[in-house]
């Protein structure tokens, strides 16, 4: 019995291993991403428009988005599933496991954040970059940096796409 419990035991310690540096990564991907959204927003705050810098910090900041959610949704599972087992194997040896509920909010909360960031310059870059609808029509002149009308015209160019399934 003992000689099982140390392979579980062992097992469990080779997964958190696993975890701890999966989780690792993907926080040093957004924590570099964020950081170059970071710069980049500095620039586009003292520079004159440039669509490149808005493409660039949409992308870095669509990875440090993607990257804080998949980390979020992978530490939960690992602190549940490990407390779980542990759980199960610690009843025997008088063992509890608990997870850090203040590490998951943190990472819920820059997950979050980081979203909500990516959605900045997602309507930056719909509203300020965008040089064509959705229909595939070159946008006027008037329309392009016109943050007032950005909703009617998209819902004109959903309504034009679907006038023209219809035909």
């Amino acid at each position: 019995m003992i000689q099982a419990l140390s392979a579980n035991l062992d097992y469990i310690a080779s997964l958190s291993k696993t975890g701890a540096t999966f989780l690792f990564a993907l926080i040093t991907t957004a924590v570099i991403s964020s950081g170059i959204v970071m710069i980049g927003s500095a620039f586009s705050t003292f520079l004159t428009f440039r669509p490149l810098l808005v493409r660039l910090n949409l992308l870095f900041a669509a990875v440090a988005a993607s990257a804080l959610l998949i980390s979020a949704l992978s530490a939960t599972g690992i602190l549940i599933g490990g407390v779980a087992v542990v759980g199960q194997i610690g009843d025997i040896i008088n063992l509890k496991a608990k997870f850090g509920d203040k590490f998951l909010a943190i990472e819920w909360v820059m997950a979050g954040l980081s979203t909500v960031t990516g959605a900045y310059w997602f309507m930056v870059w719909l509203v300020e970059v965008r040089k064509t609808a959705f229909v595939r029509m070159p946008r006027r002149a008037d329309q392009i940096g016109n943050w007032r009308g950005i909703f009617g015209e998209v819902w004109g160019n959903i309504r034009a796409n679907r006038e023209r399934k219809m035909r």
